[in-house]
């Protein structure tokens, strides 16, 4: 192709895939490997070292021919891509039916757009732009090249593109991996690059293309010089301007029901969303499921798209640090309960915490955290007094026979109104605690008794449960988050609610 020429140029890039998928065979060449072709394990260690399967341009060489054959440095016949299939899929991630199969039985299509983007989340390419221009293939569009206008810029244009051919949600599934610290809080609709869709967010599971044919998700998504338009059920957390919209897409671990991932979603005053990422890409969309609980009906939702700026609204950047936090979701809604105290209260009314829903343990011992919500039914009458109860959530320690470093615990409990005012629940100590449930040895710091921890609890129709076996980072020089549903008036039993469960980061102090 004639480099020099813009229109040349533009028309290559768009027909490149048409090119290798027309082809009889394709012959790849690769210059950095060099191994006895009969050595199976050895091809695999040295292809898993290849350049050429790090580059975005050789990701359509790559899925689009139907027959390729692979020589090393030497000109040696490593093997075909239908042979080599399974390595392949298990160093690029494409996987292996898309590599073995034909024309007709097997396109990209068939996988879900954050699936096809994370089979580039870990490539490169030269110039920033061509990250999404080496993608029009895989996704079946087409647009103009315009070098020079960046690589973020570019990717979204990608995506835009991509929204009007599909209502597959999973086109939002993505999550920001910035680490800087002066990273906004509040971001774009759209990713900024094909990293943000790394396989990595699902630990292992598949997501799927959602049914835009569904009985939730009937109208198709809609982007303009504002923002994104889209039907989306939403779930209510702590803060009364943070939601959880879920996608029209699925998450499948293996040996467990689908699921929705979520996006976190903030309420501005004129009716619209900001995306969120709370800690800058700790807890984002393909890392947040639904409950088992129905999803609630959906709503007309409008997310600005205002990339890479600050809105004034939007909530400040905040550290967790070295504390210990529980994000609260309430798959059925708070019903006609609303929160009237807290221990520990929020450290002051501008907390940031507090405003994006989570809710701050407090540490009593070296090796125990623990925290009490309460909460009051608004629709009680005077003349009866107000129906209360609490959420009591806890993290220690517990220091097994055979583990003396000790593990991280989580519990969470539903009490009855504590025994002191809501006034004095700010002051209320550990041992003041025991006295509500003085058989129950939860207030005891550290606990050593590993049946004692539960992760989910019952009082009367209130459930709630907390992701005991979650991957959170823990340690004390760490901070630590997990989250919680919690159903108040719930007509089945414990196990008809299951967490929001989420794949928690390292946090830096």
């Amino acid at each position: 192709m004639d480099k020099t020429s813009s229109a040349e140029l533009s028309e290559a890039i768009n027909s490149q895939w048409q090119w290798f998928k027309g082809a009889v065979v394709c012959y790849v060449y690769l210059e950095d490997v060099d191994c006895e072709p009969d050595d199976r394990a050895g091809v695999f260690v040295r292809l898993e070292q290849c350049r050429w399967l790090t580059r975005g341009w050789t990701l359509q060489e790559l899925i689009a021919p139907t027959h390729a054959v692979f020589f090393d440095a030497r000109w040696r016949r490593i093997g075909t891509k239908i042979g080599l299939s399974h390595d392949l899929e298990r160093i690029t991630g494409v996987p292996s039916s898309l590599l073995q199969g034909n024309r007709d039985s097997h396109t990209p299509t068939d996988y879900s757009v954050a699936e096809r983007m994370s089979w580039a989340a870990n490539r490169r390419t030269t110039r920033p732009e061509d990250m999404a221009y080496c993608l029009l293939g895989v996704f079946d569009v087409h647009m103009p090249i315009l070098y020079g206008e960046g690589g973020p810029r570019a990717f979204r244009r990608l995506q835009r593109k991509i929204l009007k051919s599909t209502n597959d949600q999973s086109l939002l599934a993505w999550t920001d991996l910035r680490e800087d610290r002066g990273a906004p809080a509040v971001g774009g609709v759209f990713a900024d690059s094909p990293a943000a869709f790394t396989g990595t967010l699902w630990e292992g599971a598949s997501i799927l293309a959602g049914d835009s044919g569904g009985s939730i998700f009937k109208q198709r998504m809609d982007h303009s010089n504002i923002g994104l338009t889209a039907w989306m059920p939403l779930i209510e957390s702590l803060s009364e301007r943070v939601v959880f919209a879920a996608l029209n897409c699925q998450i499948q671990h293996e040996g467990e029901p689908r699921s929705n991932p979520w996006m976190v979603l903030w309420r501005t005053g004129s009716g619209s969303f900001l995306r969120i990422n709370l800690l800058r890409g700790m807890l984002n969309p393909s890392q947040i499921m639904s409950p088992a609980l129905p999803l609630p009906p959906a709503e007309m939702v409008c997310v600005e798209d205002r990339p890479g700026t600050r809105h004034t609204q939007a909530p400040g950047d905040w550290e967790l640090g070295r504390s210990v936090g529980i994000l609260l979701a309430f798959p059925a809604g708070k019903q006609a309960f609303k929160k009237v105290a807290s221990f520990p209260p929020p450290d002051d009314e501008d907390d940031e915490a507090s405003a994006v829903g989570i809710f701050r343990l407090c540490r009593t011992a070296e090796d125990y955290y623990h925290g009490i919500l309460a909460f009051e039914d608004s629709t009680t009458t005077t003349r009866m007094p107000p129906k209360r109860l609490c959420l009591f959530f806890a993290r220690s320690k517990n220091y097994g026979k055979r583990d003396a470093n000790g593990k991280w615990c989580w519990t969470c409990r539903v009490l009855p109104s504590v025994n002191v005012s809501l006034g004095e629940l700010r002051d209320v100590s550990v041992s003041e605690l025991g006295k509500i449930c003085p058989e129950d040895g939860l207030f005891r710091a550290p606990v050593q008794e590993t049946s004692l921890w539960r992760g989910v609890d019952q009082l009367g129709s209130t459930v709630v449960r907390i992701d005991h076996h979650s991957p959170v980072v823990h340690g004390t020089e760490r901070g630590a988050l997990n989250i919680a549903s919690v159903v108040f008036d719930h007509p089945g039993g414990i196990d008809d609610v299951s967490p929001l469960s989420f794949l928690a980061r390292e946090l830096a102090v």
